[in-house]
């Protein structure tokens, strides 16, 4: 899908008027996180993109794809006293804790090298992505 400039500010809500030729990259990644729009940022490892998710948001959860486990992506359940316990994974349990601390500010989890990750990583990724 293609977007002319003004369709870009329209949708991110930036003033056409306020922008001379060109939305940087920064504006249009924070405008997606506000507007509650998913953002894929796509290029060659060490390009600087958790660099970039970190500006938007120092305490975002960064999710290292390449050395993820599968209990560390999804959680694990345990049998405790004959009674199954679903345990979250830590990753979630920290962006809870942040959601219900501060619900006004916008938190980011960035799924960081998911083209690198194992096959079945990627798959529990995108579950949880999308």
């Amino acid at each position: 899908m293609t977007f002319s400039t003004n369709s870009i500010l329209k949708l991110f809500r930036i003033d056409p008027n306020a922008v001379e030729d060109e939305v940087s990259e920064e504006e249009i990644i924070k405008g997606c996180v506000e507007s509650n729009i998913a953002v894929m940022l796509h290029g060659r490892s060490g390009d600087g993109k958790s660099a970039r998710v970190k500006e938007l948001d120092p305490d975002a959860e960064i999710l290292y794809l390449i050395n993820a486990s599968p209990d560390s992506l999804s959680g694990k359940s345990i049998v405790n006293n004959g009674e199954m316990i679903d345990i979250p994974p830590t990753w979630y349990t920290r962006l809870k804790e942040k959601c219900e601390s501060e619900p006004e500010k916008i938190h980011i989890v960035f799924f960081d090298e998911i083209t690198n990750a194992p096959p079945s990583i990627q798959g529990m990724a995108f579950n949880i992505i999308l």
